[in-house]
């Protein structure tokens, strides 16, 4: 659900596909990504090209240089645990990203997560501050991920 004044942070954003297709999706005021990779933010910033109101930064997605409440979406591909860390750097790296998420969204802000992590996923979304609006099964590379879509309370 893009909107015009959307800003939007993908804080896992390696070459910016995610901030790339939202861009094409409509007028937005702000697009925000981050990664802990400086070569994935030399990709992002080659592939968003001359983007208006881009802004990239290297940072750690459990630690984001953002105001509290200052973004209205979070879209977004966290790692699997496959082709980038592991199942067991997962556990600490969700719950710690998803609490940070819910700080700088502002309540009501949308959030879109893409992972195979599905169980943690659900798991998390399922603590105060979330409202689980949906999920949906995709193949990913081959493996079964899910997209689950939630609100900030």
């Amino acid at each position: 659900s893009p909107r015009d004044e959307d800003v939007f942070l993908d804080p896992f954003c390696g070459a910016g596909t995610v901030l790339l297709e939202r861009a094409r999706a409509g007028r937005y005021e702000r697009l925000l990504g981050g990664d802990v990779s400086p070569e994935a933010l030399s990709a992002a910033r080659e592939n968003l090209g001359t983007l208006r109101s881009v802004e990239l930064g290297e940072w750690d997605a459990r630690d984001l240089p953002l105001e509290t409440g200052s973004v209205d979406a979070v879209a977004t591909n966290p790692p699997f645990g496959e082709q980038l860390g592991s199942h067991e750097e997962n556990l600490q790296l969700y719950p710690a990203f998803l609490r940070e998420a819910a700080r700088v969204l502002r309540p009501g802000g949308r959030l879109a997560l893409l992972t195979a992590e599905t169980r943690l996923a659900e798991e998390e979304l399922s603590r105060p501050g979330w409202a689980l609006t949906g999920r949906h099964g995709v193949q990913v590379l081959g493996k079964r991920a899910e997209l689950f879509g939630a609100l900030r309370t």
